[in-house]
């Protein structure tokens, strides 16, 4: 996903599942003036959607540019393996609870 196309996607309705446990992070303070002034430019998106949706989209870009061959081997599938492992954590978290 581009982030122009977050536009669209902060347009319509969210069905995303959200992890059982809350995340806390400090920002930068130019980094949440910009994260606040996108809430304020679309009031009906949540300050979690649009953090939610502008990490996924950098975390897209990155996994795409993870090379494939590295000195420490196929970086882009262990990646992946990584996150459906750790998908499968949260998933087993979210039915605990």
């Amino acid at each position: 996903m581009e982030p122009r196309d977050l536009v669209k996607v902060w347009a319509a309705p969210d069905h995303s599942k959200l992890t059982p446990k809350q995340w806390s992070v400090r920002l930068p303070i130019q980094v949440a003036a910009r994260i606040n002034a996108l809430c304020e430019l679309y009031p009906r998106k949540t300050k979690t959607e649009i953090i939610g949706d502008l990490l996924a989209t950098a975390i897209e870009q990155l996994a795409a540019a993870l090379p494939a061959q590295a000195a420490g081997g196929d970086l882009r599938g262990r990646f992946d393996a990584l996150t459906r492992r750790y998908l499968a954590e949260l998933d087993n978290d979210q039915d605990l609870t």
